[in-house]
């Protein structure tokens, strides 16, 4: 949020420019920059009520994205007491300075003692005395959750309401009726029959340059980029090799009986894309070269190197089940008549490169949706992209049934996929919601042998083994504490152990406790062990439609959200740690701002937060007509 303001603050920690003020000078810590006298001034006022305010900081800044925190900035400030705010003076004019501050509970900022960490990118230093530009800086809380900001109540639906026509009403430049009271003003040129001080005058939003028209009325849902523009959930959600986070479809609305995908090439009211930069802390619409169209909920997804992924199948829409005064997500096998039917499955597939922003369609033999997916190695240099169904439907639009087809696609020179059957179906379980994890890595984050698990039926094998070096998928034999079925559970892989959390032995049922898998690959077999825990401890990981996130350094899984056995979305948060020894419980919380279903939770491999955890779209509520959670939030460990 890049508003002008003609109040002493240049930069804002924690806080909506709106609700800010200027820190006293009796509080203020000032630094001298590198530059002689009459150079740029940046200042910086802290809000909020976080352990940061009390506690010692320090911040660096650097002229351009640094590669790492190790790189020299341009500017770091020692270690320095508590205070509401800072200025630095004699700073070189410019454009694209990046600010990094960092609190700490040590009176010496000593490493590991670290209690919340802001970034920010994009700052513009200008001439003391010259008006600077107010910029939203979030801080993140270390080891918890920090939720992304919201616009408040007298933004989103302003009293009295403003009416309107188009967007363009809301978000059109008027005149202030005050310097002091001007919101989210606007320096501007003055026309040539204005007498006008300097040239310019300051003008303000009629809302905000984010507001839309809905329903007659302009309101503000989002401070885009501050936040996501669009809710989602059971979208797809990755991370570069540099640290964005591309989050690209889901349903986006939903109705009575129905989720369903909106619009999906609205580039600004309704992108099916978006890119949280990790060097900026901003989100922007992320524009491919072609339309993805609406089929991209519930798509299965596989990276392909640093910056790419191929997307399988998906639906443009997901049926409810009302249970109770419940609507609760049901993406399951049914029966279809013509247009009438609660899922609209894709027979897509995509290969996007996340930097470039080129989009390459292909052809699945069948329409499928909630697929495993996994990028394998393939025998002349190009890697293979073998796709497990999971739901899958008809080109004619026939009913929806489980899936027992398996793919083996080549990947062309040209990113484009030509699909082989792999083995016999006949035999073959049907599935959906099952998991899958990969258990032997290749280069280029390819697998070599792929484990799928779940979403069976009775009767049926409970895992499958796709093998790269034969290009085959393989029943597993359990041996001793494997479930019969499991639907909706997620899966982590750590030195050899399979961390299994969540799920159901019916769907829409979450009670299965966590337990762990080991697979012999030599005999194709499997054997499970419950993880000793209180009930207490194992209630708040008897999930649906959660997520599992293996945390940086290999160890700890973090578990977030999901629907509960009452099928209600929660916002708990639990860390397992998973060693030889065992799995224990280092943390277990309320950590979420808002609770969450069919969200994404999405380490982030690179960037200034690296480490970080994005948790990204969900559903809210299921009640009557379901609710969409608002907004991002992202966990430091």
């Amino acid at each position: 949020m890049n508003d002008r303001r003609t109040t002493c603050i240049a930069v804002l920690l924690l806080g909506l420019a709106t609700a800010a003020g200027c820190a006293q000078d009796d509080s203020m810590a000032s630094f001298q920059g590198p530059e002689g006298a009459g150079g740029g001034v940046l200042t910086v006022a802290l809000d909020g009520d976080y352990q940061m305010l009390s506690s010692p900081f320090r911040i660096r800044l650097y002229r351009g994205v640094p590669q790492t925190m190790d790189e020299k900035p341009y500017f770091a400030s020692d270690c320095t007491p508590a205070r509401r705010g800072f200025a630095v003076n004699r700073l070189k004019s410019g454009r694209d300075y990046v600010l990094v501050f960092e609190a700490f509970s040590s009176s010496t900022c000593e490493a590991g003692t670290r209690v919340a960490m802001g970034v920010r990118g994009g700052i513009e230093i200008t001439p003391e005395g010259t008006g600077e530009a107010v910029y939203y800086i979030q801080v993140n809380a270390t080891g918890d959750f920090t939720a992304f900001p919201l616009p408040g109540g007298s933004l989103s639906s302003p009293n009295p309401p403003i009416p309107c026509t188009a967007d363009a009403a809301c978000q059109q430049l008027v005149d202030c009726p005050s310097i002091d009271a001007c919101r989210f003003p606007r320096t501007v040129e003055c026309d040539a029959t204005e007498a006008c001080a300097g040239g310019t005058k300051v003008m303000q939003y009629q809302v905000h340059p984010a507001a839309t028209c809905a329903g007659g009325f302009c309101k503000l849902e989002s401070l885009f980029p501050l936040n996501t523009r669009v809710p989602r959930a059971f979208h797809v959600a990755a991370s570069t090799a540099t640290g964005d986070v591309s989050v690209i479809g889901g349903v986006t609305a939903a109705r009575a009986r129905s989720l369903i995908v909106t619009s999906g090439s609205d580039l600004q009211g309704n992108p099916d894309a978006e890119r949280f930069a990790t060097d900026s802390a901003l989100v922007s619409t992320l524009q491919f070269d072609r339309d993805l169209g609406a089929g991209l909920a519930l798509a299965g997804v596989a990276p392909m190197g640093d910056d790419s992924i191929v997307l399988a199948g998906g639906t443009a829409s997901i049926g409810m089940d009302i249970v109770g005064d419940l609507a609760v997500p049901w993406p399951g096998p049914g029966a279809c008549s013509g247009s009438d039917c609660a899922l609209s499955l894709s027979s897509q597939a995509w290969v996007l490169d996340l930097t470039r922003g080129t989009a390459v369609p292909s052809e699945l033999p069948l329409a499928t949706a909630a697929a495993q997916v996994v990028g394998v190695p393939g025998g002349d240099g190009l890697p293979r992209v073998f796709v497990r169904s999971g739901l899958v439907q008809s080109v004619a639009q026939g009913d929806v049934r489980l899936g027992r087809e398996a793919w083996l696609c080549d990947l062309n020179e040209d990113s484009q996929l030509a699909c082989a059957p792999v083995g016999e179906t006949a035999e073959r379980a049907g599935r959906y919601l099952a998991t899958g994890v990969c258990l032997t890595e290749a280069p280029g984050g390819l697998c070599r042998n792929y484990l799928i698990l779940g979403g069976n039926t009775q009767g049926t094998a409970f895992a499958e083994l796709f093998t790269a070096e034969d290009g085959m998928l393989h029943s597993l034999t359990p041996i001793a504490g494997v479930p019969e079925t499991l639907f909706g559970a997620a899966a982590v892989h750590i030195d050899g152990q399979v961390l299994v959390v969540g799920g159901g032995s019916q769907p829409r049922k979450a009670d299965v406790a966590p337990f762990v898998l080991t697979v012999d690959l030599a005999n194709r077999t499997l054997r499970g062990r419950a993880i000793v825990m209180s009930e207490n401890q194992s209630a708040p990981l008897m999930r649906q439609f959660h997520t599992a996130t293996l945390l940086q350094g290999g160890r700890d899984v973090l578990v977030v959200g999901g629907l509960n056995p009452d099928l209600q979305p929660t916002g708990s948060a639990t860390i397992l740690r998973v060693t030889a020894e065992g799995v224990s419980i280092l943390g277990q919380w309320d950590g979420l701002s808002v609770a969450r279903a069919g969200h994404r939770a999405t380490r982030i491999r690179g960037g200034l937060l690296n480490g970080g955890v994005l948790v990204t779209g969900g559903l809210g509520s299921l009640r009557g007509v379901p609710s969409f959670a608002q907004g991002i939030e992202i966990y430091l460990p």
